[in-house]
Parts: structure tokens; C-alpha cells; sequence
């Protein structure tokens, strides 16, 4: 229960720099601006720019990470035990 009294005001702290450090660099950093076309738009080639919705990006952005997954887990634990001679 004392724990508690550490993690929530930590997880809220998170949250709001998150909001608020996000907002700055995108503005000012990365200085992002929703009226430029992307180059899906500018483009089209139909091989390596198509032009999709936020959800098929979403899939394809979850399935990079996710796919990579089986391939790792198995070989991750055998890569970082230690060797005994």
C-alpha cells in the first residue's frame, strides 16, 4: 500500500510531461504541420506511396513490432545467459 502513494502521483507526473513535452517537440522540434502534403499524396506511384487511412498504418506500424516477436523471444534468453566454461 506504500507503494501506491509513490506510483500514482510518478504515473501522473508521466502523463502530464507526456502531454506537454510531446506537444513541444512536435511543434517546435520536429516543427509538424498537418496542412503539407505527405508524400503519399505528392507521389502516388503505386508501388511505394499509397495513400491509406490512419488504421491501415496503425496495422502495418503493430505487425512490424509484433512480428518480430517469435523470431527474438526464444533467441534472447540463450544470447544473454552467462557461459560457464
Amino acid at each position: 500500500m506504500r507503494a501506491l502513494y509513490l506510483i500514482l502521483p510518478i504515473l501522473g507526473l508521466l502523463a502530464i510531461a507526456y502531454r506537454y513535452y510531446s506537444a513541444f517537440i512536435a511543434a517546435r522540434v520536429m516543427c509538424l504541420d498537418d496542412s503539407r502534403p505527405t508524400p503519399a499524396h505528392v507521389r502516388p506511384d503505386g508501388q511505394n506511396y499509397h495513400v491509406t487511412t490512419r488504421w491501415v498504418l496503425f496495422g502495418h506500424h503493430f505487425a512490424a513490432i509484433a512480428g518480430a516477436g517469435p523470431l527474438i523471444g526464444p533467441c534472447w534468453p540463450r544470447s544473454s545467459a552467462t557461459r560457464r566454461d
